[in-house]
């Protein structure tokens, strides 16, 4: 029985009317992607997702999600607050790069922003003047480099990008998520009996700042450090588990990257041709299929000498210095929304900046892309 004067929580209102409320208002829209027709798939960058991102080894997995969720939405956020109105929306991204040391990730960060800045084209390689430099860095040149300090300063120093290299096990992740929420909100458990007589824990979760969007990025779930006594799938097991808590209870946003668990190229794919992403190519490697609201695929059909992929001839996106640009992606869950959606991508590797294609039946639209790679 409810104490005399006590109101119901009401469900309906809370969980479905309020946020009917919220889309009218507008304030449901999320942080948009820099892919606009990914973004009419996906719905954008949402509170409380679980994004899991897929590929090959060098097809560009990581790079796409340091592009998409990770630096476009933090210039999107700073150019908002720019407005007469600022912006509601406040963003934060905990990296963690198990894969790469923070120094390399900085660097490739550089490279994007003078992209982006200056339109030059240049790769880790050359910032560190390694043999296989793109060019020789001139006086100019180490200008504009220099110029990227107030950009990637301005991301650590103000706390909204947060880097962590070097692998960690499940549990110290988990430990150190919820050191971070208690630190933006409020978490109480509440004893409760069922109307059956079972006593159970129910766990509520405040944030101070609804608005916040935190995201939290594993790269990748297979350079994980082992739980003790853990073999590597039940470590990954583990972490989808505790990526389910983050996204359940805080309501923030995971964004796990896989390495494909088995070869797109083994024989049997080859003769029955289905060469492409596929749901299989996760559920070997653990629950995070399953356990994920969204499931992106990246593929890269040069590497297989497959030359036509999704409508688009793949040798034609080949440049003059043997540099491949095509990436396909492919949707293949998306609990909010329709699946089964690929589309064709750009990839200058070198900056790790994507953007989509024109439809294959767009030819003069496309010939004029041919003339830029």
């Amino acid at each position: 029985m409810e104490a005399e004067g006590e109101q119901l929580y009401n469900h309906f209102k809370e969980l479905v009317l309020n946020e009917v409320d919220k889309g009218i208002e507008g304030r449901n829209a999320g942080i948009p992607l820099p892919l606009k027709r990914l973004e009419q798939v996906v719905n954008g960058i949402q509170q409380q997702f679980y994004y899991l991102i897929g590929g090959q080894s060098g097809s560009g997995k990581t790079a796409l999600v340091d592009f998409i969720y990770v630096l476009a939405p933090y210039l999107w956020v700073k150019q908002q607050e720019l407005l007469p109105n600022g912006s509601k929306i406040k963003f934060k991204v905990i990296y963690r790069s198990m894969e790469r040391s923070k120094k390399y990730k900085l660097q490739k960060w550089t490279c994007v922003y003078l992209y982006l800045k200056y339109g030059l084209t240049i790769d880790v390689p050359t910032i560190n003047g390694w043999a296989s430099k793109l060019f020789e860095i001139t006086p100019d040149i180490r200008s504009k480099i220099e110029s990227a300090e107030k950009f990637i300063n301005g991301m650590l120093d103000s706390g909204i990008i947060e880097v962590h290299d070097g692998a960690e096990n499940p549990t110290g992740i988990m430990k150190d998520v919820f050191k971070y929420a208690n630190k933006v909100g409020v978490l109480k458990e509440v004893q409760k009996t069922s109307k059956e007589g079972t006593v159970y824990t129910e766990k509520t979760y405040t944030p101070n700042n609804p608005n916040l969007y935190t995201i939290i990025v594993e790269d990748h779930l297979g350079k994980l450090k082992l739980e003790r006594g853990f073999t590597l799938k039940q470590t990954i097991d583990k972490m989808s588990e505790y990526n389910g808590l983050f996204r359940d209870i805080f309501g923030f946003s995971v964004v796990a990257i896989s390495q494909f668990n088995r070869s797109l190229a083994d024989s049997t794919r080859m003769r029955n041709k289905t060469l492409a992403p596929e749901p299989s190519d996760f559920k070997d490697t653990g629950n995070t299929y399953e356990d994920a609201d969204l499931v992106i695929g990246l593929f890269n059909p040069f590497k297989l000498k497959i030359t036509d992929d999704c409508g688009y001839v793949v040798d034609n996106f080949v440049n003059s210095k043997g540099y491949n640009r095509y990436r396909s992606l492919h949707v293949l869950k998306n609990s909010f929304g329709i699946d089964d959606v690929s589309i064709g991508l750009l990839f200058r590797g070198e900056m790790g900046i994507w953007t989509e294609l024109p439809k294959p039946e767009q030819k003069a639209d496309l010939e004029k892309v041919y003339r830029q790679l």
